[in-house]
C-alpha cells in the first residue's frame, strides 16, 4: 500500500479542526498528515495538539516567504510518500477521497489522478467538467480546457526537487504546470471529492488585491516560462494573463512589469486580440487605481464567467 502525503497549508484558523477530521476519517490508512504553519506564534500548534501525534507531523515555515506558496513549500520538504496533495486548512475531504484517487494511480498506471470539488457555498463543482471521465494533457490545460479547482495525488518523483515561486502570491499554477509537462497523460474522475470552502475571508483568492507586487509575478512568470506554449496551444489564453498581468502590475505600480506585458503582446498575431489588449493596456494606464478596482469588481459581478469562456474558445 503506497503512502500518500497530504500536506495542510494553514495559518492556524479554527477551521483547521474540521480540515484534520476529515482525513482523519479517510478509508485509505497509510496516509503522512503533513501541518505546516505560516504563522510566527505558531497559532495551529494547540490545534493540531487535539489529535494523536502520531498520525500529523506538524512543522513550522521558518525557511520560505511566508504566503501561500511558501509554506507549501515547507510542506513539500517534509513529504516521504509515493504521492503527495495538498488540502487547505479550511476544505474537507470526502471519506473515500484519497482511497478513490489512488485505485486509479495504481490500477490504471497514471502518476497524476484529480476529481473535482465542490463549492461550499454553490453546491457546484469548482473545476471545468465535461460530465465523464477523461484523460486529459498538458495541453488541455493551456487551452483552458481544464480550468478552475481540483483535487489531486500527483506522483512524487515528478516533483524531482522543484517548488513553488515563494514570491509570488498563490501561484501554485505555475508549478503544476511544470510536472504536468512531464507526463503523456494525466486521468480526470467526474465527481467531487473536496469540500471547497469559498467564503472564507482568508482564501488566498479573496485577499489577491491585498498583494498586488506578488500577484503580478505569478502572470510575470507564466509569460515568461509558458508564454512560447500559450501561443501556439491558445492565444487567448495567452492575451488573458497579460491582461491580468496588467491589472495587478497597475495595482502594484509596478511600471516595469505593466511595459513588459505590453511589450508581450508584439507575439500576438489575432490583430483583434491584440487591438482589445492595446485599448486594455490604455485604459489600465491611465484609469486611477481606485477606479480600476471598481470595474474589475463590476465584471467579476455581472460577466467575468462569459469573458473566460470566451477566452478558452
Amino acid at each position: 500500500m503506497k503512502k500518500v502525503s497530504i500536506i495542510v497549508p494553514t495559518i492556524g484558523r479554527s477551521s483547521l479542526k474540521d480540515t484534520l477530521k476529515s482525513l482523519l476519517a479517510q478509508t485509505y490508512k497509510n496516509l503522512e498528515i503533513i501541518v505546516t504553519d505560516d504563522t510566527k506564534e505558531g497559532k495551529a500548534c494547540e490545534i493540531v495538539k487535539e489529535f494523536p501525534m502520531d498520525k500529523i507531523k506538524y512543522v513550522k515555515n521558518e525557511k520560505y516567504m511566508h504566503g501561500p506558496t511558501g509554506n507549501k513549500n515547507n510542506g513539500l520538504d517534509h513529504v516521504t510518500g509515493e504521492y503527495f496533495t495538498f488540502v487547505d486548512d479550511d476544505d474537507q475531504l470526502l471519506p473515500e477521497a484519497i482511497e478513490t484517487l489512488i485505485m486509479y494511480a495504481e490500477e490504471r498506471n497514471y502518476p497524476i489522478v484529480m476529481a473535482n470539488c465542490l463549492d461550499s457555498k454553490t453546491g457546484k463543482f469548482k473545476g471545468l467538467s465535461y460530465g465523464k471521465d477523461m484523460e486529459w494533457t498538458y495541453e488541455d490545460f493551456l487551452r483552458g480546457y481544464l480550468d478552475g479547482d481540483y483535487f489531486l495525488i500527483v506522483a512524487t518523483y515528478l516533483l524531482n526537487n522543484e517548488r513553488f515561486k515563494d514570491d509570488t502570491w498563490g501561484a501554485e499554477l505555475l508549478l503544476w504546470w511544470k510536472i504536468f509537462k512531464k507526463i503523456k497523460k494525466g486521468y480526470y474522475i467526474d465527481k467531487a471529492l473536496m469540500i471547497c470552502n469559498t467564503v472564507s475571508s482568508g482564501r488566498v483568492t479573496i485577499q489577491m488585491e491585498r498583494y498586488p507586487e506578488r500577484q503580478v509575478l505569478n502572470y510575470y512568470y507564466t509569460i515568461l516560462e509558458f508564454g512560447e506554449d500559450l501561443l501556439k496551444i491558445n492565444q487567448k489564453q495567452y492575451v488573458r494573463y497579460i491582461l491580468r498581468g496588467m491589472y495587478f502590475a497597475k495595482l502594484g505600480c509596478d511600471t516595469d512589469k505593466l511595459k513588459f506585458f505590453k511589450e508581450s503582446l508584439k507575439s500576438v498575431n489575432h490583430k483583434t486580440l491584440k487591438v482589445f489588449s492595446y485599448l486594455y493596456y490604455l485604459f489600465v494606464k491611465m484609469v486611477p487605481r481606485k477606479i480600476l478596482l471598481k470595474a474589475n469588481l463590476y465584471l467579476y459581478k455581472t460577466c467575468i464567467p462569459l469573458i473566460k469562456n470566451w477566452f478558452k474558445k
